[in-house]
């Protein structure tokens, strides 16, 4: 089964919220299930994450076999920074997450 993430704003509820790891804790995303033909796809709905939130959303992407990312808004728009910098600065330079 293929996953997607969309960080965007969503609003997360008992029923569709993503859990995180045994201790029953979740991360600011929703689960959707959507009808696309004769296939029932499965995405996530999530906020870009924050600073100190980043390790919890890679968590996300790693436990729920997420397999494409989509980034549907700019990480700045005007001078604002509206999404911290998830990825890799150069291709060169490897993503250090979840130290633990």
């Amino acid at each position: 089964m293929s996953f997607f993430i969309f960080p965007i704003l969503c609003f997360v509820d008992d029923f569709n919220r993503v859990e995180l790891g045994d201790q029953r804790s979740y991360i600011n995303a929703s689960h959707i299930l959507m009808n696309v033909g004769e296939m029932e796809a499965h995405y996530i709905a999530a906020q870009g994450p924050r600073p100190h939130t980043s390790d919890h959303f890679w968590q996300m992407i790693w436990e729920q076999n997420v397999s494409v990312v989509a980034m549907l808004t700019l990480d700045v728009e005007n001078g604002k920074v509206k999404c911290h910098q998830y990825w890799p600065h150069s291709v060169e330079t490897p993503l250090s997450v979840c130290d633990g």
